[in-house]
């Protein structure tokens, strides 16, 4: 499968926002990485709930942040996608994404996430605790993106190319949805989620 490779690295921003950063390509270091230039995409985490952008926001250090809401701020002009999610339920998400709704669901049996694109396809993604590979599968069955898992580097995400943006935001939104549950439960298992759970 012909892919674009993403390298994924976490910080934190002010008023204790975890911001988790997909860089285009592959980087073994963060400085690597800021030196190829800005992230493509950064996704804000605050009591479970998600922001993704494509550019930076900048939020008001008097905002409140409550569980079931998050404030934007200002973001830039040059704003593209942006997936708004709100985990109240924790098990499933209400996505905003080019202003349609998609939802998002924890599946019953691990701890990977589902949704449905636009045109009703399913995708699944698949989170082996044990594994170094988790795999998003769409209704065929057909891998159409991958995050590899290796102890002590980034995290590698691959996906691929001929996706649109909306079906890639959604892609991301319910990789860094896994990623935080599994944090909750396997806080040492991904370097994301081992940062993103020492930001709480």
């Amino acid at each position: 499968m012909s892919t674009d490779p993403f390298t994924i690295f976490s910080k934190t921003v002010p008023i204790a926002v975890m911001c988790v950063v997909f860089y285009s390509g592959c980087f073994d270091s963060i400085d690597a990485a800021q030196g190829s230039g800005e992230p493509v995409y950064r996704t804000y985490v605050k009591y479970l709930n998600l922001i993704l952008s494509s550019v930076e926001i900048d939020f008001d250090d008097n905002a409140t942040l409550v569980a079931g809401t998050m404030s934007m701020a200002k973001s830039s002009d040059r704003s593209e996608a942006t997936a708004v999610v709100d985990m109240r339920t924790k098990r499933s998400a209400k996505v905003t994404v080019q202003n349609m709704t998609f939802k998002l669901e924890q599946r019953a049996t691990q701890l990977g996430w589902k949704f449905k694109d636009a045109s009703g396809t399913d995708y699944k993604w698949n989170t082996p605790i044990k594994g170094n590979r988790w795999e998003l599968r769409d209704g065929n069955g057909s891998v159409v993106a991958t995050l590899n898992i290796r102890k002590f580097h980034p995290e590698k995400l691959e996906i691929r190319p001929t996706m649109d943006k909306q079906l890639r935001t959604l892609v991301l939104t319910s990789l860094i949805s896994c990623i935080v549950t599994v944090a909750s439960q396997e806080p040492n298992y991904t370097n994301v989620a081992y940062e993103l759970l020492r930001g709480y």
